[in-house]
């Protein structure tokens, strides 16, 4: 079974279960616990929070935290990233805020 595939609105928060592809825009945040990997390329207007899963970063994010597993940031994050552990990498050409 493939990824699941989010490309409209999502009008609250996203909980990513396995494999999923955001492309759309999250009017609330997403959660991505352990076991899970999402790919996120659309707008995240809330926060995405990181427990133990992988998300990779491609679009346009309000504010994403991770407590453990690992975030990956290839596009713009508009806040600092609230790190409370986990791995991070930052792509070259991407854009946190400071």
């Amino acid at each position: 079974m493939g990824a699941s595939v989010n490309s409209g609105i999502i009008g609250g928060n996203a909980n990513v279960n396995g494999l999923a592809i955001i492309s759309g825009i999250v009017q609330g945040d997403v959660n991505v616990p352990s076991g899970s990997d999402a790919n996120i390329s659309g707008i995240v207007q809330g926060t995405v929070r990181v427990s133990g899963g992988v998300a990779r970063l491609y679009g346009t994010i309000n504010a994403a935290e991770i407590s453990s597993g690992r975030i990956e940031v290839y596009g713009i994050l508009q806040s600092p990233l609230r790190y409370m552990g986990g791995d991070v990498y930052y792509a070259p050409g991407s854009i946190i805020a400071g």
